[in-house]
């Protein structure tokens, strides 16, 4: 099985309060790599991004979601052949 990964660093945590929104910055290699990915692929990546954007890093609510460390996660965008797989990375500076 292959899997593909995009990266999406920097999401800061500015405070506990559900009210404030969260900020999601692409690296550069992530944006390249998210500029090439198929449209069945890309609409996922954008709703777990405005997903972030609105509660936060921890998405129990995607598929195959885990805690990779204290500050990095993962879930699929995508199943089957070839899988997708999102990182990325809090930033509690």
């Amino acid at each position: 099985m292959s899997e593909t990964g995009i990266s999406i660093d920097n999401i800061p945590i500015t405070g506990i309060n559900n009210t404030m929104n969260w900020s999601v910055e692409f690296t550069n290699k992530a944006r390249k790599q998210k500029d090439k990915l198929p449209v069945r692929v890309r609409e996922p990546l954008f709703q777990l991004v405005r997903d972030i954007q609105a509660t936060g890093p921890v998405r129990g609510d995607w598929p195959n979601y885990s805690k990779l460390t204290d500050s990095e996660h993962h879930c699929h965008i995508k199943k089957g052949q070839p899988t997708y797989v999102v990182v990325w990375r809090e930033d509690k500076g």
